[in-house]
């Protein structure tokens, strides 16, 4: 009965240590276009296999500062659990001269 109880115990441990500290699901996207038009291609999703090393304190951006935004939201209640905005490399690219020819 120990034993069971033991293992009980343990598994509890372990399911609050992993709620404290939240796995990290990467997104890999291609961002692609011209001077004029953009688009967006999903590479892959992989649930990495470290916690979040992010702030969990901070998980929406109040800021809203970079040229794009997204939302992780809670299917059915709408509930916005992390939010960030960032800029990429295509903002800038897509001045030059290489863009604006298409």
């Amino acid at each position: 009965m120990l034993r069971h109880a033991t293992g009980i115990l343990l598994l509890c441990a372990s399911a609050c240590l992993w709620a404290a500290q939240p796995g990290t699901l990467r997104v890999d996207f291609v961002h692609s276009g011209n001077a004029l038009t953009e688009m967006y291609s999903l590479d892959r999703v992989l649930l990495e296999p470290l916690p979040w090393p992010g702030s969990l304190d901070q998980r929406i951006d109040t800021l809203r500062r970079g040229a794009y935004f997204f939302d992780v939201v809670e299917p059915g209640t709408g509930k916005v659990l992390y939010s960030r905005g960032f800029s990429s490399i295509f903002g800038e690219w897509r001045t030059t001269e290489e863009a604006q020819k298409g």
